[in-house]
This record gives structure tokens, C-alpha cells and sequence, in this order.
């Protein structure tokens, strides 16, 4: 949680963008419980910001969770909650102070001293290469699992249980032909999903690039303001003009399933002739988009001897980030027979922090996985 304010801003109301317009003159309160988005954009570089403001209980004033990319989350108290909207609508910094000070019964120059110096930290935050926030701004951390949050941070979306591969690893347990929900269904789904306060959704399956509505889908979560992101075998983001759809529809990030640099190891373990080609197409088309691109790959019997090989593959074709997870127990994963050992992860896992960090990736280390 913010318990101090160390450091300091001069201008962040010109880099906000926010999803309303700025508070008028009257007096500012502390805003509704609910979920606020923005936009910040500054020398070329885009972020996507949420606040979400949760109700007080027995008698507390509200908290708020301060979401940026979808993938930093501050904790804030109160007064962190209160300025962080302040300045995320654009208040005038007169009116934001004079809010401050009537709110905490404060003076008029700790207030602005405060205020000042919080929106510093907020406009380093915000920025995609950001500091960090524990080792630059010394921000207090909370314990994981230490506070139940008010709703989850992220919902994955199964709009399709339909596949071009035939993993036989797969976890999915639906059968391939299961009933889909309509196009209009989904979108009562995600607007309640922003109700509740939700800021991010991935759409997933099955392979969900096999929904004629999917550029349909993430337009309406981009237009309530939420993140979205796609999980793809990456066969369909072979056509071009299809990952533009995706990406002019709001898409902003996507991880494409690669399980191996070599085709013939690819293709057995998705059971798909001519898979790896279209997967790795796909791959080159998501990285040469603005889009957040990383990968996944199942270490299994198959693939593991090769890891190496793997990441180095991912490296030279610029992936940024790499995901990592053994298999899981489910569906297929039951019965499959493939899957590693506990002992023989620690030494994979070596591997892959040492690769990884050679080319200056980023990890992602998804085992053991809870059930």
C-alpha cells in the first residue's frame, strides 16, 4: 500500500488522458465505488490504467487497486486511493489540493506537498517501462494473498472448445463440438464482467481465432475499457490482414503456444501436419504488430531435451517474453503419459532462467500448476 509519498511530478495532467471528462469547479468527494480506465500516452509510449475503487465496510472509508497494463497492481489506502483519482481525472491542482485539504483536515501546504509529490510516483508508475516500485519509489509491499480482493483481476473467456490442433496433451475436458454461447451472450458476459469491477479478459478455448465474431468480441471489451488479450496456437495469425482485424478491434496483447524450434516435434505433439509452419508465421506476424507478444510451451517428454534449442529459437526471433508450464492434469493430461517428473523441473528450470536471461527475456514460470 502507498503509506508515504517520497517522490515528485510537475505535469502528469498533461499526460493522463482520462475516460471522462475533468471534475468541474465544484467540490471533489471521493469517488463511487466502480472501475475507472484511462489512457496514458507520452512520447510514444501507451499505457492502459484502472482504478478500481472498492467500497469501505464497517464504517471504513474506500480502498482503491491501481491496475497498469494489466499487469502491475498497487494496493491503495484511502488517501492513496482519493489522489490517485484526483489526478487520474485531471483536476485542476488548485482544486485537487483544496479537496485534500478539506478531506484530511490538513494545511494547504501539506496538502500540495502530498499531492506534489504522490503524482510523481503515480506518472513514473504508469509509464510501460516504469520503475519499480518497491526498490525506486521504496512503496511498502503487502504479503501475497494477504487481502481477498473484491473481484479478480483477470477473466480468460473459453469462447470455443473447437480446435485446429489435436494436442493429445490438451486439458480441455469439453468435448470439440460443445455448444458455443452467441455473439450476444458474450457481450452481456463482458459488460458484466466490468461491472464487477474485472479490467482484463483473455479470450481462449479450443482456439478462439476459430469465432467468425472474435474481432466483434474484443471491439466491445476495448470500447467498455477493458484489456484484452488472446490465447492462440497462432494458425489463423498466419493471415496478415486477420491479425490487423485483431489488432484495429483493440487487441493488446497475445501468447502464441509453440512447443518446439523443431516442426517435426511441433507437429507430433499437436497431431497437426504443417502446424508449425502456420504457428510460426503467425508468430512473426503478432511480433511485427504493436501488440504484446509472448510464447508458452508444455514441457513434456517430447520437447524437453530440446528446451534450449527452444529458447534460443524464441530469442532470435525477438520474443520478449517466454512462458514455461509442465503439464496439466486434466482432460487429455490425464492419461497422456508424457508429462515430467517433479525432480526433473529444478534443472529445466535452471536452464531456462540461464537463456533467458542471456538474451534478456522474460520468464514466466508457470509450474507447479494449483488445483
Amino acid at each position: 500500500m502507498f503509506t508515504g509519498i517520497r517522490s515528485a511530478i510537475r505535469n502528469a495532467k498533461s499526460k493522463i488522458s482520462p475516460a471522462r471528462s475533468p471534475l468541474s469547479s465544484q467540490r471533489v468527494e471521493m469517488p463511487s465505488p466502480g472501475l475507472y480506465h484511462y489512457l496514458h500516452q507520452q512520447d510514444g509510449e501507451r499505457s492502459r490504467v484502472h482504478l478500481r475503487v472498492d467500497a469501505g465496510y464497517a464504517g471504513n472509508e474506500s480502498h482503491g487497486v491501481l491496475l497498469i497494463n494489466a499487469s502491475r497492481v498497487l494496493h491503495l489506502n484511502p488517501t492513496a486511493t482519493f489522489m490517485a483519482y484526483l489526478a487520474l481525472q485531471e483536476t485542476p491542482e488548485a482544486q485537487a489540493i483544496n479537496a485534500i485539504k478539506h478531506s484530511y483536515q490538513v494545511t494547504k501546504t501539506q496538502a500540495r506537498h502530498d499531492y506534489v509529490q504522490f503524482i510523481d510516483q503515480l506518472d513514473q508508475l504508469i509509464r510501460p517501462d516504469g520503475v519499480c516500485p518497491i526498490h525506486d519509489l521504496e512503496i511498502e509491499i503487502t504479503p501475497p494473498f494477504s487481502a481477498r480482493p473484491s473481484a479478480p483481476y483477470r477473466m480468460d473467456l473459453a469462447i470455443t472448445y473447437r480446435c485446429n490442433n489435436n494436442c493429445a496433451h490438451c486439458y480441455n475436458a469439453r468435448p470439440r463440438d460443445y455448444p458455443e454461447l452467441p455473439t450476444q451472450q458474450w457481450v452481456r458476459i463482458i459488460d458484466r464482467l466490468w461491472e464487477i469491477g474485472i479490467p482484463h479478459v483473455v479470450f481462449t478455448g479450443g482456439e478462439p481465432t476459430l469465432r467468425a465474431d472474435l474481432p466483434e468480441l474484443i471491439a466491445h471489451a476495448e470500447q467498455v475499457g477493458q484489456v484484452t488479450g488472446l490465447n492462440t496456437n497462432a494458425r489463423r495469425l498466419s493471415d496478415a490482414g486477420f491479425v490487423q482485424k485483431l489488432v484495429d478491434a483493440g487487441l493488446d496483447h497475445v501468447q502464441v503456444t509453440v512447443e518446439s524450434h523443431d516442426p517435426d516435434i511441433h507437429d507430433g505433439m499437436v497431431r497437426a501436419k504443417g502446424a508449425w509452419e502456420q504457428t510460426i508465421a503467425g508468430l512473426r506476424n503478432a511480433l511485427d504488430t504493436p501488440l504484446y507478444v509472448m510464447t508458452n510451451t508444455t514441457m513434456l517428454r517430447e520437447n524437453s531435451p530440446e528446451l534450449g534449442n527452444t529458447l534460443d529459437f524464441f530469442a532470435k526471433f525477438g520474443v520478449p517474453t517466454v512462458g514455461l508450464n509442465a503439464l496439466i492434469y486434466s482432460g487429455h493430461g490425464l492419461s497422456v503419459g508424457t508429462g515430467l517428473q517433479e525432480s526433473e523441473l529444478p534443472l529445466l528450470l535452471d536452464q531456462a532462467r540461464e537463456h533467458t536471461g542471456d538474451h534478456d527475456q522474460r520468464l514466466i514460470w508457470y509450474t507447479p500448476t494449483q488445483y
